[in-house]
């Protein structure tokens, strides 16, 4: 035996009717009086030293005599071990009934496997969260956690809510990568500063995720100034998702405090569902590089926001006779928006305008749009891109706006209300004959 081989050891434990087994340590019995791991023996978990490649501890689900059906106290067990790494195993989904948390902070949970082999299955459908997490710098990898379904379930009904008690400061640097969510009305809602979602699964939901801003009777300052409210709520990043056959929208940022987060959403993917984002956009964030298909409702719903960057999103509708999947808009845009840029924009097939914007203010940059067929009810009644606002408060320049309609539309772009300014260049109609600009707003070449 090398020694390497020599320097490994398995340690198991058994329980059996409360008691702890002899520990058997490299095939030999525990000498009487020798220290032994007593929270290993009581959790029915094995402990693993690997002193040959790993330079940490880690603690592992394992089978024991017969797997039980509800692992719920082993997950709570493991969740307050002070364990820096809990590995799952792979070979069985490890089922539980009842809600667990995790209270400690900067523990990492972590699947045998990769393609979420490692799978936490909730068996109660129930009006609550699965999993609780209020400690700081915790993360999960290589995980699947997954209940049957959502049906008659209200926004109680959460995978993974990431949360601090009231009182306490919101930060919390939670991270899901690499993992798959499934089953739940929010597959996982957060309720403080710091949150990556990367490279995951999330599917079968009404929403998601939720970036639920607490409000300010609830909410506590950080100690420095970086942490406060009125600069930002910082790391919050969901990239490399695909959102598959949900209800409502991937990423829904809405709440008391929610026009005050910088977030940024990209390189996600929407098909046979609904759209990527729902809500506000704060100082900075950024939806970039997301793909919309199959949509029937709105995409892209921003509801706010300030000195934001939309850049290089598409979506596509078809209106085949097989299956017709449209939406109603690409892009709806409601409430004030300033030093907006929308940077890059592809839309085909839409019932009504392709990008509406209306009860609120507008000022920012259109550049670089396509849109391709929209207004299947009645083209004539529709614009490429419509503008209500308020008046003098809105203004817009139209950089490179083209639109491709086999029959002619309303305008490429409309400026509605009097007051409002529409400058613009490079604005072009493709197909029918569609005036470019359109409305009672002043509309310059520029």
């Amino acid at each position: 035996m090398n020694k390497h081989l020599r320097r490994r050891y398995f340690l198991q434990t058994l329980v059996t009717a409360g008691a702890a087994l002899p520990l058997i340590a490299s095939g030999q019995e525990r000498r009487p009086g020798e220290a032994i791991d007593q929270p290993v023996e009581q959790r029915n978990l094995t402990y693993i030293k690997d002193y040959g490649s790993h330079t940490i501890s880690l603690r592992k689900f394992r089978k024991t005599r017969v797997d039980p059906s509800n692992w719920s106290s082993t997950l709570q067990a493991a969740a307050d071990s002070g364990e820096p790494t809990i590995r799952v195993h792979a070979d069985a989904p490890v089922t539980f009934a009842d809600q667990w948390s995790i209270n400690e902070h900067g523990q990492k949970w972590v699947g045998d496997g990769e393609d979420n082999s490692s799978l936490l299955k909730r068996t109660t459908i129930v009006d609550e969260a699965a999993i609780v997490v209020r400690g700081e710098r915790n993360g999960m990898r290589h995980i699947g956690i997954q209940c049957a379904s959502f049906a008659g379930m209200s926004e109680a009904n959460v995978g993974v809510h990431v949360i601090r008690p009231d009182g306490e400061p919101a930060d919390q640097d939670f991270t899901f990568r690499d993992g798959y969510i499934s089953g739940f009305y929010y597959l996982a809602k957060n309720r403080g500063r710091g949150f990556s979602f990367i490279n995951s699964l999330l599917t079968s939901a009404r929403y998601c995720i939720d970036l639920d801003w607490p409000a300010d009777r609830d909410y506590v300052e950080g100690s420095r100034d970086i942490a406060n409210r009125d600069t930002g709520f910082r790391r919050l990043l969901v990239d490399g998702c695909e959102f598959h056959a949900i209800q409502v929208a991937g990423v829904r940022n809405r709440g008391a405090n929610a026009a005050n987060a910088h977030l940024i959403v990209r390189n996600c993917y929407s098909n046979i569902g609904d759209g990527i984002f729902a809500g506000y956009l704060g100082d900075g964030s950024v939806i970039e590089n997301c793909t919309v298909t199959h949509a029937n409702t709105i995409p892209f719903q921003i509801n706010g926001g300030t000195n934001y960057t939309m850049r290089n999103n598409s979506v596509s509708g078809t209106r085949a006779t097989i299956r017709s999947v449209e939406p109603t808009n690409f892009m709806t845009m409601t409430g004030h928006h300033t030093g907006f840029v929308i940077n890059g924009f592809h839309g085909t097939y839409c019932r009504k305008h392709g990008i509406d914007m209306h009860s609120g203010d507008f000022q920012g940059v259109i550049r670089n749009v396509d849109l391709c067929e929209i207004g299947s009810a009645g083209a004539s009644d529709y614009s490429g891109v419509n503008v209500i606002g308020t008046g003098v408060n809105t203004e817009i320049l139209a950089d490179g706006v083209s639109l491709r309609n086999a029959s002619a539309a309303q305008t490429v772009f409309r400026m509605n209300a009097a007051g409002s300014v529409l400058k613009h260049r490079g604005v072009v109609a493709l197909g029918a004959a569609t005036p470019t600009t359109g409305g009672a707003g002043t509309r310059t070449a520029v």
